[in-house]
C-alpha cells in the first residue's frame, strides 16, 4: 500500500495539477524506515507523524502522543516554568536594584537575630528561675503537701515554657539559615534578568 501510494501519487501529479494538494501522512517505524499513506495507520497514532503534500512538501508536524508520566511531568514543568515567571516578575518589580536586595536581606536577617536574642534572654531567665524553683522544693516537702504540689506546677509550667523557647530558637536558626540562602539565590537571578535586559537610554 505503501509503494502504490507514492507511485500513484506521483502519476496522479503528472496527471492533475490539483493533486499536489493532496495530502498524505510521513511516520517512520520502528526500525527506521520511512512510510507514506493517505490515512494515519493505528501503529502511528502513538509515534511523531507529519502531514505531506503531493510533492513531498511538510504541511504539518504532529508530535507523537504523550504517556501519562511524560504528560504529568510536563504539566510539573509548565507549572515551575509558571512559578519561576511570575517570581521574576515580583523581584523586578520590588527592586530597582541588586544593592536593594542586599539592603533586604541585611534588615530581614538582623530581625531574626534580635528576635533569637530576645529568645535567648528569656530561656536564660527561665532557666535561672527553674534552678531557684527546683532548690526549693526540696524544702518544700516539709511545709505540706499543697506548698509541695504548687512548686510542682510552677515547675512544670517554666519545664513547658523553657522548651517552647528551645524550639523556638531552633526554628530562628533554621529560618535565619533558610532566609540567608533565599535572598543570595535572588540576588544572583536578580542580576541574571537584568544583565538579560536591553539597555534603556
Amino acid at each position: 500500500m505503501i509503494a502504490a501510494a507514492v507511485v500513484l501519487g506521483g502519476a496522479t501529479a503528472a496527471a492533475d495539477p490539483t493533486a499536489s494538494t493532496q495530502l498524505l501522512y510521513r511516520w517512520v517505524d520502528t526500525q527506521g524506515h520511512v512510510h507514506f499513506s493517505d490515512r494515519v495507520p493505528p501503529e502511528a497514532v502513538h509515534q511523531q507523524y507529519s502531514e505531506v503534500d503531493g510533492k513531498g512538501r511538510t504541511r504539518k508536524l504532529i508530535e507523537r502522543e504523550k504517556t501519562p508520566e511524560e504528560a504529568a511531568a510536563a504539566a510539573r514543568s509548565a507549572k515551575l516554568a509558571e512559578q519561576q515567571a511570575s517570581y521574576d516578575r515580583y523581584l523586578l518589580q520590588t527592586y530597582a536594584r541588586a544593592d536593594d536586595l542586599e539592603l533586604a536581606r541585611a534588615a530581614q536577617l538582623q530581625s531574626l537575630e534580635q528576635r533569637s536574642a530576645a529568645a535567648r534572654k528569656a530561656l536564660a531567665d527561665n532557666q535561672a528561675t527553674l534552678s531557684d524553683l527546683r532548690s526549693r522544693s526540696v524544702s518544700a516537702a516539709a511545709e505540706g503537701p499543697a506548698a509541695s504540689a504548687a512548686l510542682q506546677r510552677q515547675i512544670k509550667s517554666f519545664e513547658t515554657s523553657g522548651a517552647q523557647t528551645t524550639d523556638l530558637l531552633r526554628k530562628l536558626d533554621s529560618e535565619r539559615g533558610t532566609s540567608a540562602a533565599r535572598f543570595d539565590a535572588d540576588v544572583q537571578r536578580y542580576q541574571l534578568l537584568t544583565s538579560a535586559q536591553p539597555a534603556t537610554h
